[in-house]
C-alpha cells in the first residue's frame, strides 16, 4: 500500500486485500490505480434547482471498468473497493495542490465521498458511481440478502445495504430524470426549490445525521408532478404551488401518519463498529 495511505475507518480497510491477488497478500506489492471511467455533473446544478447559499457542487466519478466484479456486491466487498479508490483519488488531488479529504455523506461511514476545496471557490463533493448490469441490480432488490452471517445464513433481507449500493448505480439516470422534468415544465423546478426551502426551514435538509437530501426532495417533487392528472393553475407560480402542495402530501404519506424523518442526534445508519449489522430491519430505504 502507498506510504501516505490514509487510515481507514475502524474496520481497517487494507488496500492490498482489495486490489492484489490473494497469493501476493503477504508480499510487498505496488497497487496501480486507473483514472475514473468518466466524470459528470451530479446534484442540482444541471436542473438549476440549487438553493442560494448552497455550500457545495456535486460531481460523480465513475469507478474504472473492471474494478467491480459480479461477486463484489456481497459482504461489503464493493464498499471496500469504493473506499480504497476514493482515498486514492483524494491523495492524487492533494498531490496536485488541492485540499481533498474523505468524509461520510450525512454520517454514513459505509459510503464516504471526497470533498475538494480551493481558495475562493465552492467545495466540490465527489461521489462514486458504477455501471451495474441488470443481473447485479436484480441481486440488490429490497427483498434480497447480500450480507451473510457468521454461519453463512442469508435469511434476512439487507435492504439498507442494498440501497446503499444501488444509490451509486443510479446517479446519471436520476440526474437525467430531474433535468428532463424541470426542462419540460419550469414550474417543476420552482416546486423543487420551494420544497428544499421548506425542508431547510424545518431543519431537515442536508443534516449530518440523516434526514432528507436535495435529491430526495427533487425526486418526490418530480413524481408528485407526474401524478397530477390535471392542473387548474393559470400561471407558472400557481403551477409550482400546486406541485409543491402535492409533494407535501407525498411526504405526509411516506409512512403511516407521518414523514419518516429522524430526530436530532439519531442516525439511520449502522455504526462503523457494527459494519456487518446491515441485515437488521430498518426504516424506509429510497432506492429509485
Amino acid at each position: 500500500a502507498p506510504a501516505d495511505a490514509e487510515p481507514g475507518p475502524p474496520s481497517t480497510l487494507l488496500e492490498t486485500a482489495c486490489c492484489v491477488p490473494r497469493p501476493a497478500h503477504a508480499a510487498h506489492a505496488a497497487v496501480a490505480y486507473a483514472p475514473p471511467a468518466k466524470i459528470f455533473a451530479g446534484g442540482s446544478w444541471l436542473s438549476r434547482t440549487c438553493l442560494r447559499g448552497s455550500e457545495h457542487l456535486d460531481v460523480v466519478a465513475a469507478l474504472p471498468d473492471g474494478l467491480i466484479g459480479p461477486k463484489d456486491v456481497a459482504n461489503g466487498r464493493y464498499l471496500e473497493k469504493r473506499d480504497v479508490y476514493l482515498r486514492a483519488c483524494a491523495r492524487a488531488l492533494r498531490r496536485g495542490g488541492l485540499d481533498a479529504s474523505v468524509s461520510p455523506l450525512q454520517g454514513d461511514d459505509r459510503a464516504p465521498i471526497v470533498i475538494v476545496r480551493a481558495p475562493g471557490a465552492r467545495p466540490v463533493r465527489v461521489h462514486a458511481g458504477w455501471a451495474a448490469d441488470a443481473a447485479t441490480i436484480k441481486k440488490l432488490a429490497p427483498g434480497r440478502n447480500n450480507v451473510r452471517d457468521a454461519a453463512g445464513g442469508a435469511d434476512v433481507p439487507t435492504r439498507s445495504y442494498n440501497a446503499c449500493l444501488l444509490r451509486d448505480t443510479a446517479h446519471a439516470r436520476h440526474v437525467a430524470l430531474i433535468h428532463r422534468a424541470c426542462s419540460a415544465t419550469p414550474a417543476v423546478g420552482d416546486a423543487v426549490v420551494l420544497t428544499k426551502l421548506w425542508l431547510r426551514t424545518n431543519g431537515q435538509l442536508g443534516r449530518r445525521d440523516g434526514g432528507a437530501t436535495g435529491f430526495l426532495a427533487s425526486v418526490v417533487v418530480v413524481q408528485a408532478a407526474a401524478q397530477l392528472s390535471t392542473s387548474s393553475a393559470s400561471s407558472r407560480e400557481d403551477a409550482a404551488l400546486e406541485i409543491f402542495r402535492a409533494a407535501l402530501v407525498a411526504f405526509s404519506k411516506w409512512a403511516p401518519g407521518a414523514a419518516t424523518f429522524v430526530e436530532a442526534g439519531e442516525t439511520p445508519y449502522p455504526s462503523i463498529e457494527d459494519a456487518w449489522d446491515w441485515a437488521r430491519p430498518g426504516g424506509v430505504a429510497v432506492v429509485d
